[in-house]
């Protein structure tokens, strides 16, 4: 702890540097006047530890002090120091009792009665905040409470600068503030980068008012004073800070403000306050997303790794001291900037463009011509956005604070800034609802270790560090962290696939595979208007070959048993949504399994349900020409009539005309047949007695090493893509009755031969729940496959969306309220890492049927991804009720787990959002829900929260 609390600290050092390099500028100025072997005499603060005080023995001492001793030998002139109470100091330099002050904060309000020298370093200012009331993170936050602050200083100004709204309470002196904090009468005050030192109930203050919970609200500068109009003694004063060097200046520093490093490991400087990347929690342990990846850097480095939190500029001045190993993540761009050297690419973010609402809608370079924007004045993108927008004018701020201030007070009409980080801000000073993300243009912003330039071998041994650690696992801290993982920097990256070198060998004197599709099996696979390959059975290829470094070619073909041949003759090298069958392994190799497809049939809607395969006895069903699956029904079932037809619209006609009365295709096809315009209503039924179909992706005999490298890709396919890939293409709706007109060639399909073949099919399991209406049993168990959760049962997105937006417009009408709680668990992926994914899978189901058991029947629980559930909550008519409900979920979550005799225990942290306090659009509510469940976890977890 002793090191966090002393992290600060070091700034003092940036300072000295700073003011060194200016005076150097100005040693040829003189001040005019003899002082040679006078003695002058110095106000010294009593209580301003570390710079200036009095210690136990009742002497001078202090940053300052020894600074002042060093320069009084440079110039052979002599000090007096006079400890004084602060207010005294300055008085007694104004009125001319004494020389000059020893340091004190340049503002504009000291500048009408004294005179200051160059800067000597950098005065940073914070808010001391009580572990008695929730997180704040932004001075605007303390409105409601009442700040300390010590008569006479600089705090006065600026933190009413800072926020006019804030109430002050004036007290004498440091100690009389402290002991109001620590009875009670404060929940916050202004301070400096270190507490009294000395000061006899130190510990206890830090324990109620520890380091973590601070937020560093202003840097201005620290310099010496004299009275107005004291000129050569000002320049005598600058003088001699000009001959003092760099290396004495840190001696003196870092006797006061050292950063220990730690004595085995890496100490990192990060900085504070920039959720969800970098931060520290409620109970003051580093977190966030760049923690957690220099935590497994740690695991696979075998190196120890110790974390110190500070301002940006402050860690990177830690570094250079060499008080810090490295910076763990900071945007360099030009090495120049920060004087050190980019050890390795940690990360990169994605910065957009905010807007007024009013002005969102069109961000033509037009638009925006003559309108504010700002900017962070070290963004990389700078000339890219003067580029897109010329004629902008542009605003530059140091932090995210001062340019959200410039935006509330309409300074400003948008703003550039990283999306996770801002967000929360924006939610945090309440401005959310008034400025609009717009999606281009993007702006990438790259972050970097950083390390001292002449330290090669750390540098090297973090890079190699960084190559050990799976991108699996830095795809799931995205997960874990990130409102929007998908569209991140890990989530974007493929996973590196270690070829053989046959295999290598085989894709470089193969440098295209000719893919076979299908024209019209839509949306499995298909060629559109353009005839661009499109459908499932594409985009799962496309994903393999982008996995694996392959090029890919489509080929389209009429029908299935064209699409054979073709492989057979070796005219393709692969065909998409195979069954395996003895027949066919003898001909062609097959893939893993990539798709369990159900199949179905299509019929008129004339003919009622077909709700058993003995409904389908003594008639005609039709297969596709090549389909395995009739030999099957044949063999099990020799009282259907089985037909075949060359393609999916020649079975469409086939039923339409009352040649067959079925036509069996794959759920996806025929959901898509059945709702498209067509001359007779159809309609679609699932039996239980044909069977899904394992597909796979046949390659043409003997190519072994490309069969290998295919399967290697499907396995980088984890089931959420598989998801979203059928989410995209299939989406069920069957409810017959669809009397619609399906203009086709019907004319060139007139008297086709419908011939009897033997075929093949996979079995499939779905038992109907026959006593319950039919129709609506076959669409909810339909839809089931693009709306619900594979794992627990439990909605899922797409229709946790439909669910939540047919509520709104409902609520918006009767004047209700409903919650949206944003479910996020806690301690999950250390379980999955300890027991493994199918124990994990265990957790998540029984999770689910804890959630359920706390909700009614007619509120929505959906698995929204990973370890993250959304409930929707109905018809409520207070906030209490959510959290009654929030409340009662932590506990049972919280409840020991105990899987076949091995026990795990998990939390949670649950953020609430209320329609319509907190939004009208399902989007919003999402965004804020997960915003406010974000903020717990920074708080220490397993909680919930909602905005009052």
């Amino acid at each position: 702890m002793l090191t966090r609390l002393l992290s600060l600290a070091v700034a003092c050092c940036l300072v000295l540097i700073t003011g060194l390099s200016y005076a150097q500028d100005n040693t040829g100025s003189s001040s005019g006047h003899d002082f040679s072997g006078r003695t002058f005499t110095v106000a010294l603060s009593e209580h301003s530890y570390p710079q200036q005080y009095v210690d136990s023995s009742q002497k001078p001492n202090g940053i300052m002090k020894e600074l002042w001793e060093l320069w009084a030998e440079k110039q052979q002139v002599q000090v007096e120091f006079v400890p004084q109470p602060w207010q005294q100091t300055i008085k007694s330099v104004r009125e001319r009792q004494l020389d000059f002050h020893a340091g004190l904060s340049r503002i504009p309000e000291r500048e009408a009665f004294l005179d200051f020298s160059q800067v000597i370093y950098p005065q940073y200012s914070f808010v001391y905040i009580s572990e008695s009331i929730s997180e704040i993170t932004d001075i605007k936050q303390l409105s409601p409470y009442t700040v300390g602050v010590v008569a006479g200083s600089s705090h006065i100004t600026t933190v009413t600068n800072m926020n006019p709204k804030i109430k002050l309470k004036v007290f004498a002196s440091r100690v009389e503030m402290y002991e109001a904090a620590l009875n009670g009468e404060l929940l916050a005050f202004a301070e400096l980068e270190r507490l009294l030192e000395g000061y006899e109930r130190l510990n206890e203050l830090q324990a109620l008012f520890p380091t973590y919970r601070r937020i560093n609200y202003y840097g201005g500068d620290y310099s010496a004073a004299v009275a107005k109009g004291n000129i050569e003694l000002l320049n005598f004063i600058n003088e001699g800070l000009a001959k003092i060097s760099v290396a004495e200046r840190q001696l003196i520093a870092n006797k006061w403000m050292f950063q220990k490093k730690a004595e085995q490991g890496i100490s990192l400087a990060f900085s504070v306050n920039l959720p969800p990347y970098m931060g520290y929690s409620s109970t003051g342990n580093p977190q966030g997303l760049y923690i957690d990846i220099w935590r497994l850097w740690s695991k696979y480095s075998n190196i120890d790794v110790h974390f110190v939190g500070n301002s940006m500029v402050h860690g990177v001045e830690q570094v250079k001291l060499g008080n810090l190993d490295a910076h763990l993540a900071y945007p360099e761009q030009d090495p120049s900037s920060t004087g050190l050297a980019k050890a390795a690419k940690i990360y990169a973010l994605h910065s957009k463009l905010y807007l007024k609402n009013e002005l969102a809608k069109d961000t033509s370079e037009s638009k925006l011509a003559g309108k504010n924007i700002g900017l962070f004045k070290t963004a990389p993108y700078i000339d890219t956005f003067k580029k897109l927008f010329p004629q902008a004018n542009i605003r530059y701020y140091v932090g995210h604070e001062n340019m959200l201030k410039a935006a509330e007070l309409g300074e400003i009409d948008g703003f550039v800034s990283e999306i996770e980080n801002m967000q929360i801000k924006l939610i945090n000073a309440n401005m959310q609802s008034q400025y609009t993300m717009v999606d281009e243009p993007i702006f990438d912003v790259d972050m970097f270790t950083l390390v001292p330039p002449n330290n090669t071998q750390l540098a090297d041994t973090i890079q190699k560090g960084f190559q050990k650690i799976p991108l699996k696992e830095l795809k799931a801290l995205e997960k874990a962290w990130l409102s929007q993982p998908e569209d991140a920097y890990f989530s974007q990256q493929k996973e590196d696939i270690s070829l053989t070198q046959k295999q290598t060998q085989w894709l470089l004197d193969n440098p295209e595979i000719v893919v076979g599709m299908a024209r019209d099996w839509e949306p499995l696979e298909f060629f559109d208007e353009s005839g661009e390959a499109q459908g499932i059975n594409k985009e799962i290829i496309q994903i393999i070959a982008d996995n694996v470094g392959l090029n890919l070619s489509f080929k389209g073909y009429e029908s299935w048993a064209e699409l054979v041949r073709a492989l057979d003759s070796q005219e393709i090298d692969v065909i998409l949504g195979v069954s395996l069958t003895e027949e066919r392994e003898s001909q062609f190799d097959f893939s893993d399994v990539y798709w369990q497809m159900p199949w179905s049939i299509l019929h008129k809607q004339s003919q009622g349900q077909i709700n058993s395969i003995v409904d389908l006895y003594g008639k005609q069903i039709a297969f596709v020409k090549g389909y395995q699956l009739a030999d099957y029904v044949r063999r099990n079932h020799p009282k259907v009539q089985i037909n075949v037809v060359n393609t999916v619209d020649e079975g469409v006609v086939a039923v339409e005309q009352g040649l067959v009365d079925g036509f069996v295709e794959a759920l996806p096809v025929t959901s898509k047949l059945a709702k498209r315009e067509n001359i007779i209503p159809l309609a679609v039924s699932v039996v239980d007695e044909i069977p899904t179909q394992d597909n796979r992706i046949a390659v043409r005999k003997g190519e072994k090493e490309l069969m290998a490298v295919i399967n290697s890709g499907l396995k980088l396919i984890d089931n959420t893509t598989r998801q979203q890939v059928f989410d995209k293409w299939f989406n069920v709706n069957i409810l017959t009755g669809l009397d619609k007109r399906f203009v086709t060639k019907i004319a060139s399909l007139i008297g086709v031969v419908i011939v009897v073949i033997v075929a093949f099919v996979s079995l499939w399991n779905r038992r109907l729940h026959k006593e319950v209406a039919r129709r609506k049993v076959l669409e909810s168990q339909m839809k089931h496959l693009a709306t619900h959760d594979e794992l627990t049962g439990l909605a899922n997105r797409t229709l946790m969306k439909s669910q939540m937006e047919t509520a709104i417009a409902q609520h918006q009408r009767q004047l209700n309220k409903l919650a949206v709680l944003f479910i996020d668990l806690d301690g999950f992926k250390g379980i999955n890492d300890k027991f493994g994914h199918d124990f994990g899978d265990d957790i998540l189901k029984e999770v689910a049927t804890r959630i359920k058991g706390c909700v009614r029947k007619a509120d929505t629980v959906c698995r929204f991804g990973g370890d993250e559930f959304v409930l929707l909550l109905t018809q409520l008519h207070s906030k209490e009720e959510a959290a009654y409900i929030a409340e009662k979920i932590v506990s049972v979550i919280a409840k020991t787990y105990d899987i076949d005799g091995r026990l795990a225990k998990l939390g949670c942290s649950i953020g609430v959002s209320i329609f319509p306090d907190d939004g009208d659009r399902e989007s919003d509510l999402l965004k804020m829900a997960d915003t406010l469940m974000y903020r717990v976890k920074s708080s220490g977890k397993n909680g919930y929260l909602l905005r009052q």
